[in-house]
C-alpha cells in the first residue's frame, strides 16, 4: 500500500534557525498519527509544510505518491483544525462550513445541503443560522471540524485544536475525533503537547525534539519502551536511573548507581551492552510499590518530598540520598490505609522485568 503522505528527508530553515531538520517519515492511508514534543519541537512547522503553508528548504513532500512543491495550497485538500479554529465571525456556522465548498465553486444549494449534514453529524444542526460568538467552545469546535470535513479530504491536519477546551470537553470531542476518523478513513495529523491526548486517540505517535524525530511507534510501545532517556522524561511519570553495567558476586546483572547496585533483566549482546557500558534504566511510576517486599527484587529507600493528588490515587516524590528523584503512583485506597507525611523515609520496590534499558555506549564513550 502506498502511503497517503511521505516526508522524505525535509529540512526547513528561518534564517539561522534550523526548525525541522532532516525528518523522513511514511503515513498511512486511514491513520491517525499524532505528532508531540515540547514548544520548540518542530511539531507545529512540520505540519504547516504539510499543509503547504511554509516550503521545505530542502526534501519534498508527496501527496499520493506526488510531489507537492508546485501545488497550491487549496490543491493539497489537506484542511487545517486550527487551534485558534479560525473561524469567520462575520458569518453564520452554516456559512462557515460552506466556505471551503463555495471556494470549490459548488452552487448554492448543494453548498447548503451539505453543510446541513455535516452540522447534522456534529449535532449541532440546530445552531446553523447564529453567529460564531453566540456559540460555545465546544460548539465551536463542531463547527470547524464540519468546515474541515464537509469536502471529504484524504488527510485533515490538527494544531492542538483541543486545547482551549475544558477538561470534560476534551475527553468528549476526543471520542467524537476518533469516532470520525474509524468511519470516515480519513487520515488525521494531530499535533499535540499532551501525552494522554495522543495515547487516547492515535494509532502512532511521533515524538520530536530540536527539529528532529526523537521516536515513532505505537502509544503502548513508546509507554513500555522508550528509545531514550528524552522520551522516558518527556512521557511523564517514569522513574530514569543512570549507571554502568555490572555482575554482582553471585553473576547476576546489575546496573550499579548512586544509589547502589540495581538488579536488570538484561541478557546481553550488542556493542556497548557488556559490562562496563553506559546505561539508564526506566521504571514506570505505576509499577513501583511501598514496601520492602524481597519478592519484588529491587528496593530504595527515599525521603519524602512532595505528593500530587490526581484523582484516583496520589503521586509520591521521594529523593533517594544519591540524589535521584523518584515518583511513585499510590492508589488512593492504599493511601487511606498508611500514613505518610513529607521528610518521612520510605522504602519502594519494583520487580526486575519491569525496568527498561536504554544503552548508551561503552564508558567514556556515551
Amino acid at each position: 500500500m502506498t502511503p497517503v503522505l511521505q516526508i522524505e528527508n525535509v529540512t526547513k530553515t528561518f534564517g539561522h534557525f534550523t526548525a525541522v531538520s532532516d525528518v523522513s517519515l511514511d503515513i498511512e492511508p486511514g491513520e491517525f498519527l499524532a505528532i508531540m514534543g515540547s514548544s520548540g519541537s518542530g511539531k507545529s512547522t512540520l505540519l504547516r509544510l504539510i499543509a503547504g503553508l511554509e516550503r521545505p528548504s530542502e526534501g519534498r513532500i508527496l501527496l499520493d505518491g506526488r510531489p507537492t512543491e508546485n501545488l497550491a495550497v487549496h490543491e493539497r485538500v489537506t484542511p487545517m483544525v486550527w487551534q485558534s479554529l479560525a473561524l469567520f465571525p462575520f458569518l453564520t456556522a452554516v456559512e462557515n462550513v460552506e466556505f471551503g465548498l463555495r471556494m470549490q465553486g459548488l452552487g448554492k444549494a448543494e453548498r447548503r445541503a451539505r453543510a446541513m449534514t455535516w452540522l447534522d453529524r456534529m449535532e449541532i444542526a440546530h445552531l446553523a443560522h447564529r453567529s460564531i460568538d453566540a456559540l460555545s467552545g465546544g460548539q465551536r469546535q463542531r463547527v470547524a471540524l464540519a468546515r474541515a470535513l464537509v469536502t471529504e479530504p484524504p488527510v485533515l491536519l490538527l494544531d492542538e485544536p483541543l486545547s482551549a477546551l475544558d477538561a470534560h470537553l476534551t475527553v468528549r470531542m476526543q471520542s467524537v475525533l476518533t469516532g470520525l476518523q474509524r468511519e470516515l478513513g480519513i487520515t488525521f495529523i494531530y499535533v499535540t503537547h499532551n501525552h494522554s491526548e495522543a495515547f487516547a486517540m492515535a494509532d502512532r505517535v511521533v515524538i520530536m525534539r530540536d527539529g528532529r524525530i526523537e521516536q515513532v511507534g505505537a502509544p503502548k510501545e513508546l509507554y513500555l519502551r522508550p528509545s531514550s532517556r528524552f522520551v522516558a522524561e518527556f512521557l511523564g511519570s517514569n522513574n530514569v536511573f543512570s549507571g554502568t553495567l555490572a555482575q554482582d558476586a553471585t553473576g547476576r546483572r546489575v546496573l550499579n548507581t548512586g544509589d547502589g547496585p540495581i538488579r536488570i533483566s538484561w541478557a546481553g549482546g550488542g556493542a556497548g551492552e557488556g559490562s562496563g557500558g553506559l546505561a539508564d534504566l526506566v521504571v514506570s511510576s505505576d509499577r513501583m510499590v511501598i514496601g520492602a517486599d524481597a519478592a519484588l527484587g529491587n528496593r530504595l529507600t527515599g525521603r519524602v518530598v512532595g505528593e500530587e493528588f490526581v484523582g484516583s490515587g496520589i503521586n509520591l516524590f521521594l529523593e533517594t540520598k544519591a540524589g535521584n528523584e523518584i515518583i511513585v503512583q499510590v492508589p488512593q485506597k492504599e493511601m487511606d490505609r498508611v500514613t505518610i507525611s513529607p521528610g518521612d523515609d520510605l522504602t519502594v520496590g519494583w520487580p526486575v522485568e519491569d525496568g527498561h534499558l536504554i544503552f548508551k555506549g561503552e564508558a567514556g564513550h556515551a
